[in-house]
């Protein structure tokens, strides 16, 4: 990412971070997370070993709450997502390998391949790949070439190719933005047997959808593939 993209990004980051960041260091963000995500209560579903939330589970408003408060830290927040790509918990293994993405470039690609390399996690090598591709160049996407080849998970497979699809193409500036603008109490927008709030979506193809154009019509079906963001 260039510098004078950088900038917006970092006054942007410095507008949100509010009280709750400021309170917490990197390091107290994932410390705090821990905390508060917790799998006891999750329950084994249909498919091959999947777990399905309780309802009342809080724990991903919580993951959203520090990957925001993280990456609004900026490069301040890389030794201790470094350091926690070596947790032995695998929730903040996950976490730190997503967030580092949002980092590019600062983030260091060399930590991550050599996670990657001893990663047992599925999720977090998925992570890590994103990351990865996202620090953009041809290296970066020499690397993931060479590691489809020896990548066993279906699912992290296909972030390898999605990455190469990309042709080395970086971070977008604007998709940390949107991160550090997220307003943390539309997180109680949505309830359970209540309309869902309006809001509008890009497509692939760029066309911009608003969920209150279907009202009253088809139902509308949304399938988020990742649940733990």
């Amino acid at each position: 990412m260039h510098t004078s993209r950088l900038l917006p990004l970092l006054l942007l980051a410095i507008s949100v971070s509010g009280v709750e960041s400021a309170e917490r260091s990197p390091a107290e963000w994932l410390s705090w997370f821990a905390e508060q995500w917790d799998e006891s209560s999750w329950t084994a579903g249909n498919q091959r070993g999947r777990y399905m939330r309780p309802l009342d589970d809080t724990g991903w408003k919580a993951r959203m709450k520090t990957l925001q408060g993280l990456v609004s830290a900026g490069q301040e927040s890389i030794p201790a997502l470094q350091q926690a790509l070596e947790s032995e918990h695998t929730s903040t293994r996950i976490l730190a390998a997503q967030t580092l993405g949002y980092l590019a470039p600062g983030a260091s690609k060399d930590v991550m391949l050599r996670r990657l390399s001893v990663e047992k996690d599925a999720a977090t090598r998925l992570y890590l790949v994103d990351s990865i591709s996202m620090q953009g160049g041809a290296s970066s996407r020499d690397e993931l070439s060479s590691w489809r080849k020896r990548e066993s998970n279906g699912d992290v497979k296909r972030h390898v190719g999605y990455a190469l699809e990309r042709g080395g193409e970086g971070l977008d500036g604007s998709i940390s933005a949107t991160l550090l603008g997220w307003k943390r109490e539309t997180m109680a927008a949505s309830k359970l047997g209540a309309p869902a709030p309006d809001f509008v979506l890009q497509t692939v193809s760029g066309k911009s959808v608003r969920l209150s154009d279907y009202r009253g019509k088809r139902a509308v079906v949304l399938v988020f593939v990742y649940g733990d963001t």
